[in-house]
């Protein structure tokens, strides 16, 4: 039988309360992903590896924790190297060895290794908003390791988030126009964009709908292909800049941060479609999720005025060790093999990307890759099933701050959110708080009360459990030789 085709749609800051299918009083209307839920699966316990953007997109290629690359806090730039590192094989190469034909078409935010000028050196300065080394990379040149050497076949994207230069398009490692001018693309949004070099007349309200035909384009081109095919599709909504197309603002009722969201709907219903007219959807595996929850540059208090919150129900928000910062909507449809309208409580987590398609697949996966990683396709197959694909998962922040969750058992270890969120590091009142949190999830679902010294037992244990995953090589056992199930 030949295997699913694989297409993952990662969003940029979209929370877990911004789709009707998880909060029925979400004010955006999310018809096409509420439909991917009713015909397929969602996990209601899926935590992103990280809160924010790039170690979350280093878990899923991975699967192997973000702190466990050189990137111990904060998010790449746009000038960052490469950090996915060499010799371990990504989901991507994994599968592009099992017959894949594998694609990029998005935001991408794991680095590129830019040449540069006249032989200068391009330090790693990793979150650095100087962004003084723009001036020292040569965009005429191709990228010597980028999104073409870590397995895809094709690739079409921005090199980080939409607000951060270059602006440019990068298509299979070579740069489509130079980054000549400072701009911040001119954007009609209260949302600000960090100036820099830019491809003169690159807008950013142009970038998704781009994407988007692009990643419609490649899956029409896999009509008649014998090879299944795997896209990855990293979207740049909802991020700042908030910069919906100039037909759909207005078609929320909470202004234009609902209206991205929208946008996103949109996009991932051009996916369906396109399925549809080549008459793979059947045998199509979708994924769509977040890299973290909800950022609170998009107001959450002026969203709640209007009745609507992006992280409903959970605590905190994008940077936070909270729920809001990590749990996150996860949902598959794969009409083969996954019952459709089905829901599943276990607990998951972004590095069980490349287990699951490795199982999926049939494949290998080398003992030097994807350490963190678990297969989901048990869980997938059979959403009833009490056996969860981890014993305990972790959680880290913005600031680089860790948490480790097991049951219902919840445990932060810092005073305050690790991230945004009052009380962050910065905060004096962290000075007068436990220095560790512990929370039941089942009873205390947001986060509230703090039970470190009435369950001193419980919190020993999950700090031993966390101190031997960091000192250790891996948290999931050798995966092997995949399950072939097909």
């Amino acid at each position: 039988m030949k295997p699913p085709n694989i297409i993952y749609i990662i969003a940029d800051d979209l929370g877990y309360g911004d789709l009707r299918c998880y909060n029925p009083n979400s004010k955006i209307p999310t018809p096409h992903m509420d439909q991917l839920a009713r015909e397929g699966l969602r996990l209601t316990d899926y935590h992103t590896s990280s809160a924010v953007c790039t170690p979350t997109r280093y878990s899923v290629l991975t699967g192997r924790y973000n702190w466990r690359s050189r990137l111990k806090s904060g998010v790449l730039t746009g000038e960052s190297p490469l950090i996915i590192e060499e010799g371990p094989p990504t989901c991507a190469e994994l599968l592009r060895q099992a017959g894949y034909r594998t694609a990029c078409i998005g935001k991408w935010h794991l680095g590129l290794d830019w040449q540069t000028k006249n032989g200068a050196t391009l330090d790693d300065p990793l979150y650095d908003w100087t962004l003084k080394r723009l001036d020292l990379i040569d965009f005429q040149k191709p990228i010597r390791r980028g999104v073409n050497d870590v397995g895809f076949d094709e690739s079409f994207i921005i090199p980080s988030s939409l607000d951060i230069p270059p602006y440019v398009y990068v298509e299979n490692d070579k740069c489509l126009g130079i980054p000549s001018e400072k701009s911040n693309c001119d954007v009609d949004t209260p949302y600000p964009m960090r100036e820099g070099l830019a491809v003169p007349g690159f807008k950013a309200e142009d970038v998704f709908p781009e994407f988007t035909r692009r990643a419609v384009e490649t899956i029409r081109g896999h009509a008649n292909s014998a090879a299944p095919f795997f896209l990855y599709f990293p979207v740049p909504a909802p991020h700042t800049p908030i910069v919906p197309e100039r037909s759909l603002r207005g078609k929320t009722p909470i202004g234009l941060y609902g209206d991205w969201v929208f946008q996103m709907d949109q996009a991932v219903g051009s996916i369906m479609a396109a399925l549809e007219a080549i008459g793979q959807s059947a045998q199509t595996m979708i994924i769509v999720t977040s890299d973290h929850g909800a950022s609170p540059v998009c107001g959450f208090e002026e969203l709640a005025a209007l009745g609507h919150q992006p992280n409903y129900p959970w605590r905190g928000g994008k940077a936070d060790l909270y729920e809001g910062g990590n749990r996150v909507p996860f949902i598959v449809k794969w009409p083969e093999r996954i019952p459709p309208g089905t829901v599943c409580p276990q607990l998951a987590c972004s590095t069980d990307f490349l287990a699951t398609v490795a199982d999926i697949a049939g494949i290998s996966v080398p003992a030097r890759c994807g350490q963190d990683s678990a297969t989901l396709l048990p869980l997938l197959e059979c959403p009833s099933s009490d056996r969860a694909p981890h014993d305990f998962v972790i959680h880290h922040s913005f600031h680089g701050r860790f948490a480790i969750r097991r049951g219902s058992w919840k445990l932060i270890e810092c005073p305050g959110s690790g991230g945004w969120s009052f009380p962050g590091d910065a905060d004096e009142i962290c000075a007068r708080l436990p220095p560790r949190q512990l929370y039941n999830l089942e009873k205390d679902p947001g986060e509230r009360m703090n039970l470190i010294e009435a369950f001193p037992e419980v919190a020993s244990h999950l700090q031993s459990l966390l101190d031997e995953a960091r000192a250790g090589e891996r948290t999931c056992p050798d995966q092997g030789h995949g399950s072939a199930h097909l």
